[in-house]
């Protein structure tokens, strides 16, 4: 019988045991074919099954519909599909690479953090792909796709949103050039950067003045004479006053601690980060005590930090009280989110109309270095460890004209 694509094929997904297959079926001949074709679940084959009924029925048009026609047709779509078509064949090869390629600025492998953002941009591709009724084959990627791609992630962050589309890009950068498939070269048009630092503004986004910083010195002045005292825990049954004293004990310790541990960023430039995984380098020349270390976030290398207590600047201070010497640092001991939360609570003992965080502390350091204590640009870019000194200028929100203006007062020129 010839078909003029009045009847088309019945062909539905069926999941098993964690393997989908798809089971075809026409009024033409009896019986149904099977095929397996491959892990997961139904949803992850939509678009493959849409895209089989299409060509299935296309193929047939004026030809001859029997079971043994349909099962070889079928049999080599499925071959072409895993061999050529999907461009999520080849995922488990790339994730693989990614694991064995090293950083190349600290020349150790990959973090976990970033193969998992890997894996999860390719499979939140895969799952944007269903949702927009995409086929999986190399010529539905291009810019506009890629573009819609990264919109299509809200309501998650700005900056991860930026993550998953360049670990996609990463993915995609793989199939063209280890895998050889045709993909439209527009792909690389679609660009989206992570914010960092000053680029743009948000509560914690911001650097401490010169007179608030004299208030958390003031501040450090009342932890070290006593003059600093918790509210009274309520009262438990299952916890003595004793015990509940001994608390508040350690709670001010830690608070003061943590302050201390802020102060001595302030006056580094340093992040929790580098508190605690890096190593200091304390050097001593012609009495001046300067330290050297490297950023755990990517290794750059930050020298000629002066430790001397300099105006609001307390870092000789903190040194010599916590015995911090080469080969050590600050010794904190608390994570970044129970460090986070000891600052709100420094930040209301301080009277401060502002939540303090962590990121303040190293942007404390730029701005004052800069706008205060007149330290040219490109020695601060030396000492925050930028490899450029544009990243500097984002880093401090300085634009071109703010920049000229401080030159031309640098050397007394009238506007």
């Amino acid at each position: 019988m010839n078909n003029h694509n009045i009847t088309p094929f019945n062909i539905t997904s069926i999941a098993e045991r964690g393997f989908v297959k798809f089971y075809i079926t026409h009024p033409d001949f009896k019986g149904r074919i099977k095929k397996h074709i491959g892990k997961g679940s139904c949803p992850d084959y939509e678009n493959y099954l849409s895209e089989l009924r299409k060509e299935i029925d296309k193929y047939f048009v004026g030809k001859t519909i029997t079971l043994e026609f349909t099962k070889n047709y079928v049999g080599e779509y499925v071959e072409r599909m895993k061999h050529v078509g999907s461009i999520f064949n080849h995922t488990d090869e790339f994730i693989n690479e990614k694991r064995k390629t090293l950083n190349k600025s600290l020349d150790k492998p990959l973090t976990k953090s970033t193969i998992n953002t890997a894996i999860k941009a390719i499979d939140n591709f895969k799952k944007y792909l269903i949702t927009k009724n995409l086929s999986e084959q190399p010529e539905v990627i291009n810019q506009i796709t890629l573009d819609d791609f990264f919109h299509s992630l809200k309501p998650l962050k700005h900056n991860y949103r930026a993550k998953l589309h360049c670990r996609l890009k990463e993915y995609i950068k793989f199939l063209n050039a280890r895998k050889g498939l045709s993909i439209d070269k527009s792909y690389l048009l679609s660009t989206f950067s992570e914010r960092y630092d000053n680029q743009e503004t948000g509560r914690d986004d911001r650097s401490l003045t010169v007179q608030d910083m004299e208030i958390l010195n003031l501040l450090r002045t009342k932890f070290k004479k006593g003059k600093i005292e918790l509210p009274a825990y309520k009262t438990a049954k299952t916890i003595s006053p004793a015990l509940q004293s001994k608390q508040r004990e350690t709670k001010l310790a830690n608070l003061k601690k943590t302050l201390d541990c802020f102060l001595f960023m302030c006056a580094t430039g340093m992040y929790v980060a580098d508190i605690n995984k890096i190593k200091l380098t304390i050097k001593n020349s012609g009495g001046c005590t300067y330290l050297i270390y490297r950023r755990a976030k990517n290794n750059s290398y930050c020298p000629g930090i002066p430790l001397d207590d300099y105006k609001c600047f307390l870092g000789e201070t903190i040194r010599k009280e916590y015995g911090i010497k080469s080969g050590t640092n600050f010794p904190l001991n608390l994570s970044l989110n129970h460090f986070d939360k000891n600052l709100k609570i420094i930040s209301s003992l301080a009277g401060l109309d502002f939540i303090l965080t962590s990121k303040m502390a190293r942007k404390t350091f730029a701005s004052r270095y800069y706008f205060d204590y007149d330290i040219k640009i490109g020695d601060l870019q030396m000492l925050l460890g930028h490899s450029e000194v544009s990243k500097t200028k984002h880093y401090l929100r300085i634009t071109d004209d703010d920049f000229a203006l401080k030159i031309r007062q640098q050397l007394n020129l009238k506007a």
